[in-house]
């Protein structure tokens, strides 16, 4: 019977920080094959093919793999997170139905109080989660961090926003920011 998301995914809940994670073993991982140094005696086939225009000079695939290629493979290799959001997102929706909870949809972004009500409940899970640390106690915090995501991917889903694709984008953009931009202290 299920109780929780956290039992049926025990060791992937903290999707945010996998994705994340994920996306930088991939590229560092795609840099790193494109960029292996061939031995002397390899064969001529087997060389890496790098772009010469321009003031860069980046490898863009190698005799067996396109840089795309390559990302693909190791997209496959590390999982398709992208499917596991589908699938709980699909359990918190049946969760809540289940319950006699609002479901949230696209439809409620004309609605003035339904997202602004979602957002106040993420807040206080993530007000909660902060008394959990305040107070040292790990276990609690754990939770409260799970119900944040829950709350945040139940939110996504029923909005049929991409919630990977926006994380993913939004740490690319957080890459080409400046070191401590915007001149705040924390």
């Amino acid at each position: 019977m299920f109780r929780s998301i956290g039992e049926l995914y025990p060791s992937q809940f903290f999707i945010t920080e996998e994705i994340v994670r994920k996306n930088e073993i991939i590229k560092q991982a795609v840099d790193r094959f494109l960029c292996w140094r061939l031995p002397d005696d390899f064969g001529p086939d087997g060389g890496i093919s790098f772009d010469r225009s321009g003031h860069k000079y980046e490898p863009v695939g190698t005799n067996l793999l396109t840089a795309t290629q390559a990302e693909q493979m190791f997209l496959h290799c590390l999982g398709n997170v992208e499917d596991w959001l589908t699938q709980v997102g699909d359990d918190i929706h049946a969760n809540k139905l289940r319950h006699g909870w609002k479901v949230t949809t696209s439809e409620d972004w004309e609605d003035q109080h339904e997202i602004p009500a979602v957002l106040a409940l993420i807040h206080s899970e993530v007000s909660e989660a902060l008394e959990a640390f305040r107070k040292s106690d790990r276990p609690n915090f754990e939770e409260e961090l799970a119900d944040i995501g829950i709350r945040l991917i139940g939110l996504s889903h029923g909005m049929g926003i991409d919630l990977k694709s926006a994380i993913l984008a939004k740490v690319e953009k957080n890459r080409t920011r400046e070191h401590r931009h915007g001149g705040k202290r924390v």
